[in-house]
């Protein structure tokens, strides 16, 4: 059963020393999950409806879910200040360390990259016309490379996310060890904004992940910006914790934070214009800010279920794409709501295929280190 699923994966946290309630804030955990189906549901709403669709005035099918990539681009940025606030006094090297924080990025995401990869490449030996082909255009994009310009197609479309992610980090890791205070209070605040304010007069809203802006793809500004945001949620984060707050003080922290998630959540099917998405980065920013500024002892978010909710969401993300293209291929006569269900089913069971696997894996591989 799902329970005896949970309980078996505790376990192997457990025994891999991990303190589920201590390393994980169950509320991002929950967040975390859905702005992921934000995405999802963003993606398989134009695959069903060929446009976004609009219900009424107020609300649309996820219209506006691929903000949700915001959400992890903050998440990121904040994680980043908080790793190297750690790790920066320790005596490697700034490159050592920084290569060593990249690295540990990269080893989360590759089980689920390459099964993705894998799933991707048997369905192109299936429903492909130049298999080949299809491959040696998409190569560098198997080594996160597809926003550097070296391929314009990828394995997983959605995976620019990554790339980018991790190219911005690269570029911002260092600054983080190299003067920590620097640039978390100044240089993260002032060149965020620059970058925000540069990337909607240029296109209008955050770009989707093609547009290509003079020297790289604009969704890697895109990123480094909103990273750089999250580096100074951070910042302020510690300095409320640090704070001596009166009870009051503190209801009202609460009140605005949960009305950030609020207005951010509502925004992913509203019928707002694309601009206004800058604005909702701000506010995720600051509810990012006063989640991590306060521990949760709530059961409603500091349980199992909330927590498999949260890693679950990397496997889904990087999956989708593959139950999209068997509902492209087999079931293309589904329409409109049938095919949104379908889809996000299939996408679910194939994402719960990995997150199995790969957990099994890590089980056995635990086993053998025992043993040994």
């Amino acid at each position: 059963s799902v329970s005896v699923i949970f309980n078996e994966l505790f376990v192997v946290g457990k025994a891999m020393g991990i303190n589920m309630k201590s390393k994980r804030n169950g509320k991002i955990e929950l967040l975390r999950f859905f702005f992921c189906m934000s995405v999802l549901l963003f993606h398989i709403g134009k695959d069903a409806f060929g446009s976004n669709v609009f219900i009424n005035d107020y609300l649309t099918v996820f219209a506006r879910g691929r903000s949700g990539v915001e959400f992890f681009f903050l998440v990121s940025g904040f994680l980043a200040a908080k790793s190297a606030s750690k790790i920066r006094l320790n005596g490697d090297t700034v490159g050592r360390n920084s290569f060593n924080f990249i690295l540990k990025k990269i080893n989360a995401i590759l089980p689920y990259h390459i099964f993705a990869v894998m799933v991707t490449v048997v369905l192109f030996f299936i429903y492909g016309n130049h298999f080949v082909m299809d491959i040696v255009k998409r190569l560098p994009s198997a080594f996160f490379l597809q926003r550097t310009g070296m391929c314009d197609r990828d394995f997983i479309t959605v995976e620019w996310y990554i790339c980018s992610m991790l190219l911005a980090l690269a570029i911002i890791f260092p600054l983080l060890l190299k003067n920590f205070d620097l640039t978390t209070l100044v240089i993260a605040p002032v060149a965020s904004s620059l970058m925000i304010g540069y990337l909607k007069k240029t296109y209008g809203a955050m770009p989707v992940s093609d547009e290509f802006a003079t020297f790289t793809y604009s969704c890697n500004i895109r990123a480094v910006a909103v990273i750089l945001l999250g580096c100074f949620c951070f910042a302020i984060s510690e300095k409320i914790r640090e704070a001596e707050l009166s009870k009051l003080k503190e209801i009202l922290l609460i009140i605005i934070e949960n009305g950030c998630w609020l207005v951010s959540m509502y925004f992913m099917f509203s019928g707002f214009h694309t601009s206004y998405d800058s604005y909702v980065i701000y506010f995720m920013a600051l509810g990012i800010t006063l989640t991590f500024s306060r521990d949760f002892d709530c059961k409603i978010y500091n349980n199992k279920f909330v927590y498999f909710l949260g890693a679950f969401s990397l496997p889904l993300y990087l999956c989708q794409n593959i139950a999209r293209s068997i509902v492209k291929y087999e079931l293309d006569s589904l329409t409109g709501y049938t095919r949104i269900a379908v889809t996000v089913s299939l996408a679910v069971i194939i994402s719960l295929i990995a997150y199995i696997l790969w957990n099994v894996i890590k089980k056995l591989r635990l086993k053998r280190a025992v043993s040994k």
